[in-house]
Protein backbone atom coordinates (compact mmCIF):
# COMPACT_ATOMS: atom_id res chain seq x y z
CA UNK A 1 0.00 0.00 0.00
CA UNK A 2 1.40 3.40 -0.78
CA UNK A 3 1.13 6.47 1.51
CA UNK A 4 0.92 9.98 1.26
CA UNK A 5 1.47 13.31 3.08
CA UNK A 6 1.21 16.32 1.63
CA UNK A 7 -0.07 16.98 -2.02
CA UNK A 8 -2.64 18.92 -4.31
CA UNK A 9 -4.33 16.73 -6.64
CA UNK A 10 -7.88 19.10 -6.77
CA UNK A 11 -8.17 21.83 -9.30
CA UNK A 12 -6.79 20.49 -12.97
CA UNK A 13 -7.33 23.14 -14.71
CA UNK A 14 -4.15 24.03 -17.15
CA UNK A 15 -0.48 21.54 -17.61
CA UNK A 16 2.88 23.21 -18.26
CA UNK A 17 5.27 21.91 -21.00
CA UNK A 18 9.19 20.46 -20.01
CA UNK A 19 11.82 19.71 -22.38
CA UNK A 20 15.59 20.10 -22.59
CA UNK A 21 16.84 22.97 -20.54
CA UNK A 22 13.30 23.99 -20.05
CA UNK A 23 12.78 22.43 -16.35
CA UNK A 24 9.34 22.05 -14.34
CA UNK A 25 8.91 21.79 -10.30
CA UNK A 26 6.90 22.33 -7.17
CA UNK A 27 7.63 23.39 -3.71
CA UNK A 28 6.00 22.21 -0.56
CA UNK A 29 5.89 22.94 3.01
CA UNK A 30 5.05 20.03 5.50
CA UNK A 31 2.56 20.60 8.43
CA UNK A 32 4.04 17.31 10.00
CA UNK A 33 7.63 15.71 9.76
CA UNK A 34 7.94 13.08 8.00
CA UNK A 35 10.43 10.51 6.07
CA UNK A 36 9.63 11.00 2.17
CA UNK A 37 10.71 8.68 0.14
CA UNK A 38 9.13 9.58 -3.47
CA UNK A 39 6.86 12.09 -4.95
CA UNK A 40 4.30 11.16 -7.48
CA UNK A 41 3.32 14.05 -10.17
CA UNK A 42 0.20 13.43 -12.96
CA UNK A 43 1.90 13.86 -16.30
CA UNK A 44 1.56 12.70 -20.05
CA UNK A 45 3.91 12.90 -23.29
CA UNK A 46 3.34 14.67 -26.35
CA UNK A 47 4.92 12.61 -29.53
CA UNK A 48 8.16 10.92 -27.96
CA UNK A 49 8.60 12.57 -24.66
CA UNK A 50 11.60 14.35 -23.13
CA UNK A 51 13.75 10.98 -22.77
CA UNK A 52 14.57 10.00 -19.14
CA UNK A 53 12.94 12.33 -16.64
CA UNK A 54 14.60 12.31 -12.81
CA UNK A 55 13.33 13.76 -9.82
CA UNK A 56 15.47 15.82 -7.20
CA UNK A 57 14.47 16.88 -3.73
CA UNK A 58 16.20 20.51 -2.39
CA UNK A 59 16.35 22.75 0.22
CA UNK A 60 15.29 26.44 -0.75
CA UNK A 61 16.47 29.98 -0.98
CA UNK A 62 14.64 32.95 0.09
CA UNK A 63 12.84 33.01 -3.52
CA UNK A 64 11.73 29.56 -3.12
CA UNK A 65 14.33 28.58 -5.52
CA UNK A 66 16.21 24.95 -5.22
CA UNK A 67 19.44 25.80 -3.38
CA UNK A 68 22.54 23.45 -2.42
CA UNK A 69 22.88 20.27 -3.38
CA UNK A 70 20.03 17.54 -3.82
CA UNK A 71 18.60 16.07 -0.54
CA UNK A 72 17.58 13.36 -2.49
CA UNK A 73 17.41 11.98 -5.97
CA UNK A 74 14.96 9.74 -7.96
CA UNK A 75 15.95 7.00 -10.41
CA UNK A 76 15.39 7.97 -14.58
CA UNK A 77 12.05 7.40 -15.58
CA UNK A 78 11.71 7.00 -19.66
CA UNK A 79 9.14 9.46 -20.16
CA UNK A 80 8.37 7.71 -23.49
CA UNK A 81 6.19 4.86 -21.82
CA UNK A 82 3.78 7.71 -20.10
CA UNK A 83 0.32 8.03 -21.82
CA UNK A 84 -0.50 10.60 -24.17
CA UNK A 85 -4.14 11.49 -22.79
CA UNK A 86 -4.46 14.37 -21.86
CA UNK A 87 -6.01 13.53 -18.30
CA UNK A 88 -2.43 12.50 -17.28
CA UNK A 89 -1.74 9.83 -15.00
CA UNK A 90 0.20 9.78 -12.02
CA UNK A 91 4.14 8.55 -12.17
CA UNK A 92 5.88 7.59 -9.55
CA UNK A 93 9.62 8.70 -8.89
CA UNK A 94 11.38 6.88 -5.97
CA UNK A 95 14.42 8.34 -4.28
CA UNK A 96 17.66 6.58 -3.56
CA UNK A 97 17.65 7.34 -0.15
CA UNK A 98 14.82 8.38 2.21
CA UNK A 99 14.99 12.11 3.43
CA UNK A 100 13.33 13.67 6.52
CA UNK A 101 11.29 16.58 5.59
CA UNK A 102 10.62 19.17 8.98
CA UNK A 103 7.34 20.86 9.64
CA UNK A 104 7.37 24.35 8.18
CA UNK A 105 10.09 24.35 6.31
CA UNK A 106 9.60 24.80 2.25
CA UNK A 107 11.44 22.35 -0.19
CA UNK A 108 11.62 21.96 -3.84
CA UNK A 109 11.42 18.93 -6.23
CA UNK A 110 12.97 19.66 -9.66
CA UNK A 111 12.47 17.73 -12.53
CA UNK A 112 15.14 17.33 -15.36
CA UNK A 113 15.26 15.66 -18.35
CA UNK A 114 17.70 14.32 -21.02
CA UNK A 115 16.19 14.64 -24.32
CA UNK A 116 13.09 16.59 -25.96
CA UNK A 117 12.94 19.57 -28.56
CA UNK A 118 9.60 21.56 -29.84
CA UNK A 119 7.44 18.78 -31.13
CA UNK A 120 8.97 16.17 -28.17
CA UNK A 121 7.82 17.12 -24.76
CA UNK A 122 6.25 16.34 -20.98
CA UNK A 123 3.27 17.93 -19.89
CA UNK A 124 2.82 18.26 -16.24
CA UNK A 125 -0.68 18.91 -14.91
CA UNK A 126 -1.27 21.99 -13.19
CA UNK A 127 -3.96 24.44 -11.22
CA UNK A 128 -3.57 27.18 -12.24
CA UNK A 129 -4.37 30.77 -10.48
CA UNK A 130 -5.81 30.95 -7.19
CA UNK A 131 -4.55 27.51 -6.37
CA UNK A 132 -6.19 26.37 -2.70
CA UNK A 133 -2.53 24.65 -2.18
CA UNK A 134 -1.24 27.38 -0.32
CA UNK A 135 2.25 25.67 1.13
CA UNK A 136 3.99 26.03 -2.01
CA UNK A 137 3.71 27.85 -5.58
CA UNK A 138 4.78 25.83 -8.94
CA UNK A 139 8.39 26.34 -10.55
CA UNK A 140 9.31 26.83 -13.63
CA UNK A 141 13.30 27.36 -15.08
CA UNK A 142 14.02 28.69 -18.87
CA UNK A 143 17.56 27.60 -18.97
CA UNK A 144 19.12 30.92 -16.97
CA UNK A 145 16.64 31.67 -14.14
CA UNK A 146 13.98 30.42 -12.27
CA UNK A 147 10.42 31.78 -12.10
CA UNK A 148 8.34 30.72 -8.64
CA UNK A 149 4.25 30.95 -9.03
CA UNK A 150 2.65 31.20 -5.69
CA UNK A 151 -0.81 30.93 -6.69
CA UNK A 152 -0.34 28.22 -9.25
CA UNK A 153 0.73 24.52 -8.41
CA UNK A 154 1.47 21.06 -10.16
CA UNK A 155 -0.79 17.85 -9.73
CA UNK A 156 1.25 16.12 -6.93
CA UNK A 157 2.02 13.52 -4.44
CA UNK A 158 4.66 12.93 -1.40
CA UNK A 159 5.16 9.42 -0.45
CA UNK A 160 6.13 7.60 2.68
CA UNK A 161 5.98 4.19 4.09
CA UNK A 162 6.63 5.30 8.06
CA UNK A 163 5.53 7.93 9.67
CA UNK A 164 2.47 10.02 9.67
CA UNK A 165 0.03 9.76 6.22
CA UNK A 166 -2.30 12.60 5.82
CA UNK A 167 -5.86 10.47 4.66
CA UNK A 168 -8.14 13.06 4.69
CA UNK A 169 -8.33 16.60 4.47
CA UNK A 170 -10.03 19.44 2.39
CA UNK A 171 -7.92 22.25 1.02
CA UNK A 172 -10.40 24.53 -0.60
CA UNK A 173 -11.24 25.46 -3.78
CA UNK A 174 -9.55 28.37 -4.69
CA UNK A 175 -7.94 31.42 -2.29
CA UNK A 176 -9.45 34.27 -1.34
CA UNK A 177 -11.91 32.87 1.35
CA UNK A 178 -14.66 34.06 3.54
CA UNK A 179 -13.66 33.38 7.10
CA UNK A 180 -15.19 32.55 10.27
CA UNK A 181 -14.34 34.21 13.32
CA UNK A 182 -14.71 32.87 16.66
CA UNK A 183 -14.99 35.48 19.19
CA UNK A 184 -16.74 34.35 22.50
CA UNK A 185 -16.32 31.16 24.32
CA UNK A 186 -19.86 30.04 23.40
CA UNK A 187 -18.22 30.06 19.50
CA UNK A 188 -17.83 26.66 18.73
CA UNK A 189 -17.11 26.12 14.94
CA UNK A 190 -16.60 22.23 13.23
CA UNK A 191 -16.56 20.54 10.06
CA UNK A 192 -18.35 17.13 9.24
CA UNK A 193 -15.92 14.97 6.99
CA UNK A 194 -16.63 11.01 5.73
CA UNK A 195 -13.41 8.82 6.39
CA UNK A 196 -11.65 7.15 2.74
CA UNK A 197 -10.58 4.48 4.74
CA UNK A 198 -10.79 3.26 8.56
CA UNK A 199 -7.88 3.86 10.39
CA UNK A 200 -6.63 4.95 13.83
CA UNK A 201 -5.98 9.38 13.95
CA UNK A 202 -3.19 10.68 15.64
CA UNK A 203 -3.02 14.34 13.88
CA UNK A 204 -5.45 16.88 13.22
CA UNK A 205 -5.11 20.29 12.04
CA UNK A 206 -7.03 23.20 10.97
CA UNK A 207 -6.24 26.00 8.56
CA UNK A 208 -6.30 29.35 10.37
CA UNK A 209 -5.24 32.28 12.70
CA UNK A 210 -5.76 34.20 15.29
CA UNK A 211 -5.96 37.46 15.88
CA UNK A 212 -2.46 40.08 15.54
CA UNK A 213 -1.27 40.07 19.49
CA UNK A 214 -4.77 38.27 20.61
CA UNK A 215 -4.09 35.56 23.32
CA UNK A 216 -6.73 32.84 22.17
CA UNK A 217 -5.78 30.40 25.81
CA UNK A 218 -5.64 26.61 25.22
CA UNK A 219 -7.63 26.16 21.66
CA UNK A 220 -9.91 22.32 21.77
CA UNK A 221 -9.63 20.72 18.70
CA UNK A 222 -12.23 17.65 19.54
CA UNK A 223 -13.56 14.48 17.15
CA UNK A 224 -16.81 13.68 17.42
CA UNK A 225 -19.43 11.29 15.89
CA UNK A 226 -22.29 12.74 14.67
CA UNK A 227 -26.29 13.07 15.70
CA UNK A 228 -29.46 11.96 13.11
CA UNK A 229 -29.34 15.51 12.12
CA UNK A 230 -25.60 15.03 11.15
CA UNK A 231 -24.83 17.57 13.68
CA UNK A 232 -21.37 17.12 16.27
CA UNK A 233 -22.97 14.26 19.14
CA UNK A 234 -21.82 16.65 22.01
CA UNK A 235 -24.20 14.38 24.12
CA UNK A 236 -22.13 11.06 23.42
CA UNK A 237 -19.16 12.40 24.02
CA UNK A 238 -15.80 12.82 22.34
CA UNK A 239 -13.67 10.13 20.62
CA UNK A 240 -10.84 11.84 21.16
CA UNK A 241 -9.45 15.22 21.58
CA UNK A 242 -6.45 17.34 21.36
CA UNK A 243 -5.11 21.13 22.24
CA UNK A 244 -3.15 23.84 20.93
CA UNK A 245 -1.96 26.52 23.19
CA UNK A 246 -1.86 30.46 22.56
CA UNK A 247 2.04 30.48 21.67
CA UNK A 248 1.66 27.56 19.16
CA UNK A 249 -1.30 29.40 17.51
CA UNK A 250 -0.04 31.32 14.99
CA UNK A 251 -1.67 35.00 13.33
CA UNK A 252 -0.85 33.80 9.38
CA UNK A 253 -3.12 31.59 8.30
CA UNK A 254 -1.61 28.49 8.11
CA UNK A 255 -2.37 24.32 9.26
CA UNK A 256 -2.80 24.45 12.99
CA UNK A 257 -1.58 20.76 14.03
CA UNK A 258 -2.80 19.19 17.31
CA UNK A 259 -1.78 15.77 18.80
CA UNK A 260 -4.57 13.89 19.52
CA UNK A 261 -4.66 13.07 23.87
CA UNK A 262 -6.36 9.80 23.34
CA UNK A 263 -6.98 7.62 20.29
CA UNK A 264 -10.39 6.28 18.91
CA UNK A 265 -10.68 4.56 15.19
CA UNK A 266 -12.64 5.77 12.63
CA UNK A 267 -14.86 3.84 10.42
CA UNK A 268 -14.81 4.38 6.60
CA UNK A 269 -17.83 6.14 4.93
CA UNK A 270 -19.18 6.75 8.29
CA UNK A 271 -19.18 10.91 8.79
CA UNK A 272 -17.66 12.27 11.96
CA UNK A 273 -17.17 15.86 12.89
CA UNK A 274 -13.88 18.34 13.98
CA UNK A 275 -15.05 20.49 17.02
CA UNK A 276 -12.80 24.00 17.88
CA UNK A 277 -13.34 26.19 20.61
CA UNK A 278 -11.72 27.62 23.64
CA UNK A 279 -12.89 29.20 26.64
CA UNK A 280 -10.04 32.28 26.03
CA UNK A 281 -12.24 33.55 23.00
CA UNK A 282 -13.60 37.22 23.22
CA UNK A 283 -13.98 40.42 20.78
CA UNK A 284 -10.25 41.02 21.26
CA UNK A 285 -9.07 37.71 21.19
CA UNK A 286 -10.32 36.11 18.49
CA UNK A 287 -9.71 33.19 15.84
CA UNK A 288 -10.60 33.26 12.28
CA UNK A 289 -11.16 30.04 10.31
CA UNK A 290 -11.39 30.24 6.50
CA UNK A 291 -14.43 28.17 5.08
CA UNK A 292 -15.16 27.83 1.37
CA UNK A 293 -18.22 28.77 -0.16
CA UNK A 294 -17.19 30.95 -3.17
CA UNK A 295 -18.66 28.64 -5.44
CA UNK A 296 -22.18 28.28 -4.40
CA UNK A 297 -22.01 24.69 -3.45
CA UNK A 298 -20.18 22.13 -1.77
CA UNK A 299 -17.07 21.17 -3.08
CA UNK A 300 -16.44 18.61 -0.06
CA UNK A 301 -18.67 15.76 -0.56
CA UNK A 302 -17.56 14.45 2.63
CA UNK A 303 -19.01 16.78 4.95
CA UNK A 304 -20.14 20.09 5.89
CA UNK A 305 -19.53 23.45 7.79
CA UNK A 306 -21.14 23.32 11.71
CA UNK A 307 -21.58 26.55 13.70
CA UNK A 308 -22.89 26.95 17.47
CA UNK A 309 -22.81 30.12 19.20
CA UNK A 310 -24.25 28.30 22.84
CA UNK A 311 -21.67 25.91 23.70
CA UNK A 312 -22.21 23.13 21.38
CA UNK A 313 -25.98 22.86 22.55
CA UNK A 314 -27.59 23.64 19.22
CA UNK A 315 -25.70 23.62 15.73
CA UNK A 316 -26.29 25.30 12.71
CA UNK A 317 -25.00 23.22 9.03
CA UNK A 318 -23.84 25.11 5.95
CA UNK A 319 -24.13 22.45 3.15
CA UNK A 320 -22.42 24.94 0.35
CA UNK A 321 -19.56 25.75 2.81
CA UNK A 322 -16.61 23.50 4.35
CA UNK A 323 -13.70 25.00 6.33
CA UNK A 324 -9.90 23.18 5.89
CA UNK A 325 -9.34 20.59 7.56
CA UNK A 326 -6.13 17.85 7.70
CA UNK A 327 -6.70 13.87 9.77
CA UNK A 328 -3.21 12.03 10.22
CA UNK A 329 -2.93 8.77 10.78
CA UNK A 330 0.11 6.53 12.03
CA UNK A 331 1.72 4.11 8.99
CA UNK A 332 0.53 0.47 10.56
CA UNK A 333 4.06 -1.65 10.61
CA UNK A 334 4.45 -4.06 7.84
CA UNK A 335 5.29 -7.63 9.28
CA UNK A 336 6.54 -5.98 12.40
CA UNK A 337 6.01 -6.11 16.09
CA UNK A 338 5.17 -3.68 18.58
CA UNK A 339 6.25 -4.46 22.01
CA UNK A 340 4.49 -2.02 24.64
CA UNK A 341 6.39 -1.86 28.34
CA UNK A 342 4.73 -0.20 31.01
CA UNK A 343 5.82 -0.02 35.16
CA UNK A 344 3.55 -2.33 36.24
CA UNK A 345 4.06 -5.07 33.82
CA UNK A 346 5.86 -8.04 35.32
CA UNK A 347 6.94 -9.45 31.94
CA UNK A 348 6.10 -9.74 28.18
CA UNK A 349 7.86 -12.01 25.79
CA UNK A 350 8.14 -11.15 22.12
CA UNK A 351 9.46 -13.25 18.78
CA UNK A 352 11.15 -10.64 16.50
CA UNK A 353 12.32 -12.26 13.54
CA UNK A 354 14.17 -8.34 12.35
CA UNK A 355 15.18 -7.31 15.54
CA UNK A 356 19.01 -5.84 14.88
CA UNK A 357 21.14 -4.18 17.86
CA UNK A 358 23.38 -2.04 16.05
CA UNK A 359 27.20 -1.87 18.19
CA UNK A 360 26.80 -4.94 20.03
CA UNK A 361 28.91 -8.10 20.43
CA UNK A 362 28.46 -11.29 21.52
CA UNK A 363 30.72 -10.36 24.48
CA UNK A 364 27.74 -8.25 26.05
CA UNK A 365 24.27 -7.84 27.32
CA UNK A 366 21.63 -5.45 27.21
CA UNK A 367 19.27 -4.64 29.59
CA UNK A 368 18.08 -1.80 31.98
CA UNK A 369 19.75 -0.29 35.87
CA UNK A 370 17.54 0.36 38.41
CA UNK A 371 16.38 3.65 36.81
CA UNK A 372 15.04 2.02 34.00
CA UNK A 373 17.44 3.27 31.66
CA UNK A 374 18.50 1.22 28.91
CA UNK A 375 22.44 0.16 29.28
CA UNK A 376 25.22 -2.32 28.08
CA UNK A 377 26.84 -4.72 30.63
CA UNK A 378 30.62 -6.80 29.96
CA UNK A 379 28.73 -10.22 29.97
CA UNK A 380 31.83 -11.79 31.88
CA UNK A 381 31.38 -9.52 34.98
CA UNK A 382 27.36 -9.87 34.96
CA UNK A 383 27.52 -13.65 35.10
CA UNK A 384 30.75 -13.12 37.87
CA UNK A 385 27.82 -11.51 39.76
CA UNK A 386 27.55 -8.50 41.78
CA UNK A 387 24.96 -7.01 44.64
CA UNK A 388 21.24 -7.70 44.08
CA UNK A 389 22.03 -9.21 41.06
CA UNK A 390 21.28 -12.54 39.29
CA UNK A 391 24.15 -15.13 39.19
CA UNK A 392 24.72 -17.41 36.32
CA UNK A 393 27.45 -20.18 36.91
CA UNK A 394 29.09 -22.51 34.15
CA UNK A 395 28.52 -26.10 35.19
CA UNK A 396 31.09 -27.17 32.91
CA UNK A 397 29.00 -30.01 31.68
CA UNK A 398 26.71 -28.03 28.95
CA UNK A 399 24.06 -26.45 31.60
CA UNK A 400 24.24 -23.49 33.92
CA UNK A 401 23.20 -22.70 36.68
CA UNK A 402 20.50 -19.71 37.86
CA UNK A 403 21.17 -18.25 41.18
CA UNK A 404 18.96 -15.04 43.20
CA UNK A 405 20.38 -13.15 45.87
CA UNK A 406 20.26 -14.50 49.33
CA UNK A 407 17.37 -13.32 50.54
CA UNK A 408 15.18 -12.62 47.32
CA UNK A 409 12.15 -14.64 46.27
CA UNK A 410 11.18 -15.55 43.10
CA UNK A 411 6.87 -15.31 42.67
CA UNK A 412 4.55 -16.96 40.20
CA UNK A 413 1.33 -16.33 39.07
CA UNK A 414 -1.07 -19.11 40.73
CA UNK A 415 -2.47 -20.88 38.44
CA UNK A 416 0.72 -23.41 38.93
CA UNK A 417 4.24 -24.23 37.96
CA UNK A 418 4.34 -26.91 34.87
CA UNK A 419 7.08 -29.77 35.12
CA UNK A 420 7.60 -31.88 32.12
CA UNK A 421 7.51 -35.69 32.71
CA UNK A 422 10.43 -38.19 32.07
CA UNK A 423 9.70 -38.20 28.35
CA UNK A 424 8.48 -34.76 27.99
CA UNK A 425 4.57 -36.32 26.93
CA UNK A 426 2.62 -34.79 30.13
CA UNK A 427 2.76 -31.83 32.73
CA UNK A 428 3.24 -32.40 36.47
CA UNK A 429 1.02 -29.01 37.78
CA UNK A 430 2.07 -27.74 40.88
CA UNK A 431 -0.55 -25.17 42.08
CA UNK A 432 -2.02 -23.59 45.25
CA UNK A 433 -5.35 -25.20 46.56
CA UNK A 434 -6.62 -22.14 48.77
CA UNK A 435 -6.23 -18.47 49.78
CA UNK A 436 -3.36 -17.70 52.49
CA UNK A 437 -3.88 -15.39 55.12
CA UNK A 438 -0.50 -14.64 55.29
CA UNK A 439 2.99 -16.25 53.34
CA UNK A 440 3.99 -19.39 54.79
CA UNK A 441 7.19 -21.47 54.44
CA UNK A 442 7.50 -24.96 53.22
CA UNK A 443 11.29 -26.27 53.85
CA UNK A 444 12.71 -28.89 52.29
CA UNK A 445 15.87 -30.49 54.13
CA UNK A 446 17.61 -33.60 52.33
CA UNK A 447 20.43 -33.69 54.52
CA UNK A 448 23.80 -34.46 53.03
CA UNK A 449 22.17 -37.25 50.39
CA UNK A 450 20.02 -37.64 47.44
CA UNK A 451 16.25 -38.20 48.29
CA UNK A 452 13.50 -39.27 46.55
CA UNK A 453 9.53 -38.35 47.60
CA UNK A 454 7.05 -41.27 46.30
CA UNK A 455 3.54 -40.15 46.66
CA UNK A 456 0.27 -42.47 46.02
CA UNK A 457 -3.04 -41.37 46.16
CA UNK A 458 -3.78 -37.91 48.53
CA UNK A 459 -1.70 -38.34 51.80
CA UNK A 460 -0.63 -35.67 54.37
CA UNK A 461 2.86 -35.15 55.41
CA UNK A 462 2.07 -34.12 58.79
CA UNK A 463 5.27 -35.95 59.91
CA UNK A 464 7.27 -34.67 57.21
CA UNK A 465 6.00 -31.31 57.34
CA UNK A 466 5.14 -28.27 59.69
CA UNK A 467 1.71 -28.35 57.34
CA UNK A 468 -0.80 -30.91 55.64
CA UNK A 469 0.74 -31.04 51.56
CA UNK A 470 -2.58 -32.66 50.44
CA UNK A 471 -5.86 -31.15 47.89
CA UNK A 472 -7.76 -29.64 50.82
CA UNK A 473 -4.69 -28.50 52.29
CA UNK A 474 -2.89 -24.79 51.55
CA UNK A 475 0.50 -25.30 51.80
CA UNK A 476 3.46 -22.10 51.56
CA UNK A 477 6.45 -22.27 50.10
CA UNK A 478 9.10 -19.49 50.31
CA UNK A 479 10.66 -20.33 47.24
CA UNK A 480 10.41 -22.77 44.34
CA UNK A 481 12.48 -23.87 41.36
CA UNK A 482 11.95 -25.38 38.24
CA UNK A 483 13.71 -27.16 35.49
CA UNK A 484 11.66 -26.09 32.92
CA UNK A 485 9.16 -23.28 31.49
CA UNK A 486 5.53 -22.88 32.56
CA UNK A 487 2.38 -23.69 30.15
CA UNK A 488 -0.31 -21.99 30.37
CA UNK A 489 -4.03 -21.69 28.86
CA UNK A 490 -3.43 -20.81 24.84
CA UNK A 491 -6.43 -19.71 22.61
CA UNK A 492 -7.43 -18.88 19.23
CA UNK A 493 -10.26 -16.69 18.34
CA UNK A 494 -11.88 -15.47 14.96
CA UNK A 495 -14.82 -13.13 16.39
CA UNK A 496 -15.88 -10.75 19.17
CA UNK A 497 -14.84 -12.39 22.64
CA UNK A 498 -15.15 -11.85 26.03
CA UNK A 499 -12.34 -12.98 28.38
CA UNK A 500 -12.92 -15.13 31.65
CA UNK A 501 -10.53 -17.45 33.89
CA UNK A 502 -10.28 -20.20 31.11
CA UNK A 503 -8.19 -17.26 28.94
CA UNK A 504 -4.87 -16.45 29.24
CA UNK A 505 -2.92 -16.53 26.02
CA UNK A 506 -5.76 -15.25 23.34
CA UNK A 507 -4.38 -15.35 19.53
CA UNK A 508 -6.79 -13.39 17.63
CA UNK A 509 -6.85 -14.24 13.94
CA UNK A 510 -8.39 -10.90 12.25
CA UNK A 511 -7.88 -12.31 8.59
CA UNK A 512 -11.73 -12.22 8.69
CA UNK A 513 -12.34 -9.09 9.92
CA UNK A 514 -12.13 -6.75 12.89
CA UNK A 515 -11.86 -8.29 16.46
CA UNK A 516 -13.27 -7.05 19.88
CA UNK A 517 -12.35 -8.66 22.58
CA UNK A 518 -13.83 -7.12 25.79
CA UNK A 519 -11.90 -7.88 29.29
CA UNK A 520 -13.94 -9.09 32.24
CA UNK A 521 -14.28 -7.36 35.68
CA UNK A 522 -11.24 -6.98 36.72
CA UNK A 523 -9.58 -8.93 39.28
CA UNK A 524 -6.42 -8.27 41.33
CA UNK A 525 -3.42 -10.55 39.42
CA UNK A 526 -5.58 -11.72 36.71
CA UNK A 527 -3.41 -12.13 33.52
CA UNK A 528 -4.09 -11.79 29.63
CA UNK A 529 -1.60 -11.54 26.72
CA UNK A 530 -3.68 -10.92 23.75
CA UNK A 531 -1.90 -11.14 20.03
CA UNK A 532 -3.58 -9.95 16.72
CA UNK A 533 -2.15 -12.35 14.44
CA UNK A 534 -4.03 -11.34 11.39
CA UNK A 535 -1.96 -9.65 8.06
CA UNK A 536 -5.12 -8.10 6.33
CA UNK A 537 -4.68 -4.56 8.40
CA UNK A 538 -8.05 -5.74 10.37
CA UNK A 539 -7.32 -4.51 14.15
CA UNK A 540 -8.06 -5.56 17.38
CA UNK A 541 -10.31 -3.62 19.51
CA UNK A 542 -9.58 -4.21 23.90
CA UNK A 543 -12.23 -2.87 25.48
CA UNK A 544 -12.47 -2.52 29.11
CA UNK A 545 -15.44 -3.58 31.46
CA UNK A 546 -17.45 -0.93 32.87
CA UNK A 547 -15.68 2.28 34.24
CA UNK A 548 -12.27 0.11 34.66
CA UNK A 549 -8.92 1.76 33.18
CA UNK A 550 -7.30 -0.09 30.68
CA UNK A 551 -3.71 1.27 30.39
CA UNK A 552 -4.44 4.53 32.53
CA UNK A 553 -7.46 5.60 30.71
CA UNK A 554 -11.96 4.31 30.26
CA UNK A 555 -10.97 3.91 26.87
CA UNK A 556 -10.19 1.42 24.09
CA UNK A 557 -6.82 -0.15 22.51
CA UNK A 558 -5.86 -1.28 19.48
CA UNK A 559 -3.96 -3.56 18.12
CA UNK A 560 -2.23 -4.07 14.56
CA UNK A 561 -1.49 -6.80 12.25
CA UNK A 562 1.00 -8.87 14.62
CA UNK A 563 0.73 -6.24 17.52
CA UNK A 564 0.61 -7.48 20.96
CA UNK A 565 -0.71 -6.19 24.67
CA UNK A 566 0.54 -8.11 27.84
CA UNK A 567 -1.68 -7.09 30.95
CA UNK A 568 -2.19 -7.20 34.25
CA UNK A 569 -5.16 -6.15 36.29
CA UNK A 570 -4.53 -3.81 39.75
CA UNK A 571 -7.88 -2.83 41.80
CA UNK A 572 -6.50 1.06 41.83
CA UNK A 573 -4.62 1.30 38.52
CA UNK A 574 -7.14 -1.07 36.11
CA UNK A 575 -5.28 -3.36 33.58
CA UNK A 576 -2.32 -2.40 32.97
Amino acid sequence: MIYYNERHITQINTQYKAYGVYLRGQTFTPAITFTITGVEFKVYRNNNGAGNVTAKLYAVDGSHYPTGAALATSAAVDSSTWTTDAAGEFITFTFGTAYQVVAGTEYAVEFTQDGGDASNYIYFKADETNSPYDRGGSLYYDGASYTWTEQDDLIFKTVLTSGYELVDFYDGSERGYPAIILNSANDWAGQSFTPSRTYTPTHISIYAAKGAGDNVGTVNIDLYGVDGSGHPDIVGGALCSGTILDADFTTTYEEQVCTLNDTSQLTASTKYCIVVHSDSLDASNVIVWPRDDLLGASDYAGGDHEWSSDGGSSWITTTTADAMFRVYALIPPTNKWRVILTEYMPLITAHLADLKLENRTASRLLGTDGGKVTSSEDLANWIGGTANQITVTDDGDGSVTISIPSGANLTFANDGVHILDTNASHDLIISPGSDLTADRTLTLTTGDSNRTITLSGNPTLADWFDQAVKVASSPTFAGLTTTSGRIVKVTRITGNTTLDTSHHHVFADTDGGAITVTLPAGVAGTEYRIVNTGSTSYNVTITPNGAEKLLGANSSFTLYDGEALHIVYEATEGWF
